[in-house]
């Protein structure tokens, strides 16, 4: 049918971070994921490559499908994003708890 869903967060890239000598691309959907396990997957990931790792963040929902498996209208995805963005700094940024709720999401006492 032509449509694709990854499942998986760590199919999407961090090949060859055992290399330092290159930079692994990994990108978060987070539109469609929990920004809090966007945000503790890409820690790990800088750590294990060292620093070389490259955060790609969006609203998702560019394979039509994906919304649509795990229930989530297209038409919301951009404001999933704004909301799940601004979660993923406030934990990017500060060491104290974070908490957040919005319709979809809630972070109570979330330290990466």
């Amino acid at each position: 049918m032509g449509d694709d869903c990854v499942a998986d967060d760590h199919d999407r890239g961090g090949g060859g971070s055992d290399e330092a000598d290159h930079a692994g691309e990994w990108d978060g959907a987070t539109g469609l994921h929990h920004p809090l396990y966007v945000a503790d997957e890409y820690v790990l990931l800088d750590h294990l490559t060292r620093g070389w790792v490259i955060l790609g963040v969006g609203a998702g929902g560019v394979i039509p499908s994906d919304p649509y498996v795990v229930g989530v209208e297209a038409s919301e995805l951009h404001l999933r994003f704004a909301a799940a963005f601004d979660a993923m700094m406030r934990l990017f940024e500060s060491t104290e708890p974070s908490r957040m709720e919005t319709e979809w999401l809630a972070m109570r006492e979330a330290v990466l």
